[in-house]
């Protein structure tokens, strides 16, 4: 650059023009009011009651249920603020009933739902929607807390408004009879919940194609009421044909894969396959213990320390039955239908480890609880009363472990049918009973009626085969043959130690009995000695 030439500096520079002030003023006002239209938006939705409903709903379908019950409240809490308020509360409750019902706080959900359905009905609506949305969870809750009149009073409204509902799906159908059997199944009467069930999965095979998933919990349903019933042929077709959508499903390690495994264990525990049974157990106890529920993560536990007694483990067997009461108590209450189930899964653990006084005790508890629900002939009624026979017998209450057995015999044949094989056990039981009150003729009876329904249900190889031959003993032991006793006693004790192996637990009254069977029999006093010998080793483990 020559020396002539000027140099351009930055003072030199032009400066840019200055805004009027009458610009600055609008700049400033749509700025400000940007900020207020924005800021705005952003408080309606978070106070507007249909934001807070759907976010609650999608924080519900993440299974983010903390969060969700934060939204429904604040809907609950905005709705009546202004106009459609009366339409908002009804909607609010019942979305908060769901969120109740599914995290098992069941007393909620009961009251949750039925304010929505009294608001719904107080506006006017008589149509299947929207009172079905609160009457679905309503009939559920009340099923679940042990009402079953109220529940299938419910239900049978749902029903009627199905009828009445134009263009009523299949899958409504399916909703509403799924809702009836799980009713009737925790009402005891299983032939009555397998009927809806399979009426549900009917329904569900009409709207979805062959293997959806959304199918697997009908089918599992289906298996339940069908063990329940004694019907293991049943039981198994619907489970292989739910095992292969469980395979496929898109979702892993959820609470669906978890009840199918569940159910598979539970079959193979009483068939005595008790490898399988751990095999299919071990994966929905992984996933269980990630869950906030307790109702199917108990049940698995149930189902654990029946395997671990099996196996030998009688400490980690009562820890994990007196964990599953201790939870269930906490959440339901003493004297709530599914805590009394606990409580009778306990005192059965209790009078087969020796302590019958406390298996007793449980008992009576459990007939109370069941009679205050109005349910002395429910199927669990019957447990509840052959254990207590049992744990008579033990005591040496003849007359009463007669009674009890009697009232157990009478409610298994009435609820599960002669050809049941709980109705089987308690015949065996009774034959015992009434051996030793010297009703010879109707333990003779009792003893060749059990044998038949057992070798029919699960054949000779199977523990309850072992307690059915006991039975039979006693009766030829009391009869004067006690050569016919030691062969039963010894095929009993046989059973047993192919199923559980040597000296379980199991095998100790059986050796008990084949020692008296011995010494009748006039064998070598010493073998008789040794038998019991060896019962008694085992007791004392």
């Amino acid at each position: 650059m020559s020396d002539g030439e000027p140099q351009e500096t930055a003072a030199e520079a032009p400066a840019p023009p200055k805004p009027s002030r009458v610009r600055q003023r609008v700049a400033l006002f749509v700025v400000l009011g940007a900020f207020a239209v924005f800021g705005g938006i952003a408080w309606w939705r978070a106070n507007s009651f249909s934001h807070q409903l759907e976010r609650g709903a999608e924080l519900m379908g993440e299974g983010r249920y903390a969060e969700a019950e934060e939204h429904l409240r604040r809907a609950l809490e905005i709705a009546g603020r202004g106009r459609g308020a009366e339409h908002e509360r009804p909607q609010a409750n019942w979305a908060l009933a769901r969120l109740c019902l599914e995290r098992e706080r069941l007393a909620e959900a009961e009251s949750f739902a039925r304010k929505s359905l009294e608001e719904y009905e107080a506006l006017g609506a008589k149509e299947a929607d929207p009172l079905l949305w609160p009457l679905d969870v309503l009939c559920r809750a009340q099923g679940m807390n042990g009402k079953y009149a109220e529940a299938r009073e419910s239900c049978r409204r749902a029903a009627d408004l199905l009828d009445r509902k134009p263009g009523a799906t299949a899958e409504d159908w399916a909703d509403m009879l799924d809702a009836k059997g799980w009713i009737e199944f925790g009402a005891g009467d299983y032939a009555a919940a397998d009927a809806a069930f399979a009426k549900a999965l009917a329904s569900a095979e009409r709207v979805w194609p062959a293997g959806d998933e959304r199918s697997l919990p009908f089918l599992v349903n289906c298996a339940s009421s069908r063990a329940a019933l004694g019907d293991d042929g049943a039981e198994r077709e619907f489970l292989a044909r739910a095992r292969p959508i469980e395979e496929k499903r898109r979702t892993r390690g959820d609470e669906p894969e978890a009840y199918l495994r569940v159910c598979e264990a539970e079959r193979a525990l009483r068939l005595a396959r008790f490898d399988e049974a751990r095999e299919r157990l071990g994966p929905a106890l992984e996933i269980l213990r990630k869950q906030e529920t307790i109702l199917i993560p108990c049940w698995a536990s149930g189902v654990e320390a029946d395997l671990l007694l099996a196996a030998g483990d009688r400490a980690a067997a009562e820890r994990s039955l007196r964990r599953v009461v201790a939870l269930e108590v906490k959440a339901f209450g003493r004297r709530h239908p599914v805590t009394t189930l606990a409580v009778l899964h306990l005192s059965a653990f209790l009078g087969t480890t020796g302590r019958p006084a406390e298996a007793e005790a449980g008992c009576r508890e459990v007939l109370d609880a069941l009679h205050a629900f109005r349910c002395d002939e429910h199927p669990n009624a019957a447990w509840a009363q052959h254990v207590l026979a049992e744990a008579l017998l033990d005591q040496r209450k003849d007359a009463d472990a007669a009674a009890a057995v009697a009232q157990a015999l009478a409610i298994r044949r009435k609820r599960l049918g002669d050809r049941h094989p709980f109705t089987g056990l308690t015949l065996a039981l009774a034959a015992r009973i009434f051996t030793r009150a010297r009703r010879a003729g109707e333990a003779a009876s009792a003893a060749t009626e059990a044998l038949a329904i057992i070798e029919a249900a699960v054949g000779d190889a199977h523990p309850a085969r072992a307690a059915a031959e006991a039975g039979a003993a006693e009766v030829d032991l009391a009869a004067g043959r006690a050569d016919a006793a030691e062969t039963r006693w010894r095929r009993a004790l046989g059973i047993l130690e192919t199923v559980y192996g040597k000296d379980h637990l199991f095998a100790a009254g059986i050796l008990e009995g084949l020692a008296r069977a011995v010494r009748a029999a006039g064998d070598p006093q010493q073998e008789a000695a040794s038998l019991e010998a060896r019962a008694k080793a085992i007791r004392a483990k």
